[in-house]
């Protein structure tokens, strides 16, 4: 009888430990993006700079029902540790930036989805390329 106690008391503890570490891991992963300077802060962490005059902002909705190009671009937001599908049907805004440094000729955009000052999406759009639509992590 000690004994199942004794496993039942440690598994409780292995459980709020495992928890809490999610918990705080989740927290590190979310980002507050407010003004032009946290969106260029947050494209400087991949490398890319952009003009902070040119970002340009929209109102979306996240669609209630994924198509099969919306779960392909969510399958790369996945890949970044981002899921869309959480925020279906959620009003969000897109934020779209010029990438000044890509490489090429090309104009090349990255897009932040927020849901009020919290990032939940992010990509970078490159028309002229094999893969218009790439993570942001990819050069």
């Amino acid at each position: 009888m000690k004994k199942t106690a004794v496993y039942i008391l440690v598994f409780i503890v292995l459980a709020a430990g495992i928890l809490f570490a999610a918990d705080i891991v989740n927290k590190k992963k979310e980002i507050s993006v407010v003004t032009p300077d946290d969106v260029s802060a947050y494209l400087m962490r991949y490398g890319w700079e952009t003009d902070k005059e040119a970002i340009k902002s929209e109102d979306i909705i996240i669609p209630h029902c994924f198509d099969e190009l919306y779960q392909k671009y969510n399958e790369m937001m996945l890949r970044q540790g981002f899921d869309l599908s959480r925020y279906k049907g959620h009003k969000a805004k897109l934020i779209t930036c010029p990438v000044t440094n890509y490489g090429t000729d090309d104009d090349v955009y990255a897009d932040i989805i927020l849901i009020d000052t919290k990032l939940v999406g992010a990509s970078l759009k490159c028309p002229g390329d094999e893969e218009p639509i790439k993570p942001l992590n990819k050069h």
